[in-house]
């Protein structure tokens, strides 16, 4: 059931989600749709009624005067937009004093994977690797159409076990443009780079490979330059991601790293990964998320000049 209490917005358009001491959680939302389209494991909900009291009715009949916990969300991987105003107004006006945060609990349970979401975060890995290392080996000549990429990308996600969720971003720009978007038709251009975003989703855990491909395996000395900076503050976020390190402190040694080189600085240089493709918190200058035993992490600093030509 961590599927409840994670980005599961990213999946279909969830309203609230209650946690009895018994039983299966029971999730409000909008829709009997989703749960057959691609949500099967929901097997308790009810379809959201618009009243702002539908939460507490509902909590009421599981209260037996113990504490009522309430996770707030956004961010963390624990929703998308937060608990609103009115919703948490009634929760108090329904339980007082008894009302109290679980944020903490739930970001814990949401960011230390157990042993089965780590063999799906591996499953999905293994898919990754192999549309990225086909994509290298085949596709990266000039002319080739990105549709045929996307469909190839498409073919190994699911011959994998790939379940429907999933985050497939590519970018065929003239130059060395770092953009995503989906594919429109266009060719690869020599002496060009081929930008991908690939996150296959396994059991709805995604893993993910951010990377620019240079055309025909050709490097330019401008890419051969960024390709060489961006190894170095991948290195250097890999050898210091150890339990305690924070992830601000490893955004503060890439963001000195660039600075020597006269690079640009990134709001982030990676994120934790589960649910979906992020985890709700990232490694960047104000997040002081401390390295756990079991967290997943994703590493993708990105080179770039004024123009946003680079890797």
């Amino acid at each position: 059931s961590i599927k409840y209490i994670a980005n599961t917005n990213w999946i279909f358009p969830m309203e609230h989600v209650i946690f009895p001491l018994e039983g299966n959680p029971i999730i409000i939302l909008h829709g009997e749709d989703w749960v057959h389209c691609n949500c099967e494991w929901i097997n308790n909900y009810e379809l959201f009624n618009g009243r702002t009291n539908q939460v507490s009715d509902l909590a009421k009949k599981f209260y037996k005067g113990n504490k009522v916990g309430m996770v707030r969300g956004s961010g963390q991987g624990i929703g998308n937009s937060g608990l609103q105003f009115e919703f948490y107004t009634d929760l108090l006006h329904a339980f007082g004093d008894k009302l109290v945060s679980a944020d903490k609990l739930f970001i814990e349970i949401v960011q230390i994977k157990s042993p089965e979401e780590q063999e799906c975060l591996v499953r999905s890995a293994n898919i990754c690797d192999k549309a990225f290392h086909y994509v290298l080996d085949n596709c990266m000549n000039t002319g080739t159409l990105d549709y045929d990429i996307c469909a190839e990308v498409m073919k190994i996600y699911y011959q994998g076990g790939n379940d429907g969720y999933q985050m497939l971003w590519i970018e065929a720009s003239k130059g060395n443009n770092i953009g995503y978007s989906r594919p429109w038709g266009k060719r690869l251009q020599k002496g060009s780079s081929f930008v991908i975003e690939f996150a296959p989703g396994y059991n709805g855990y995604e893993s993910e490979i951010v990377f620019s491909l240079p055309v025909d395996k050709k490097l330019s000395e401008f890419m051969r330059e960024k390709y060489k900076l961006w190894q170095e503050a991948f290195y250097t976020a890999k050898d210091m991601i150890k339990i305690g390190v924070r992830a601000c402190d490893v955004a503060v040694a890439i963001d000195n790293l660039y600075k020597k080189h006269g690079i640009g600085l990134r709001p982030d240089y990676g994120h934790g990964l589960g649910i979906g493709v992020c985890d709700g918190w990232g490694i960047s200058n104000f997040d002081t998320t401390e390295f756990k035993e079991n967290m997943a992490i994703v590493i993708h600093p990105k080179v770039t000049d004024e123009n946003n030509q680079g890797v």
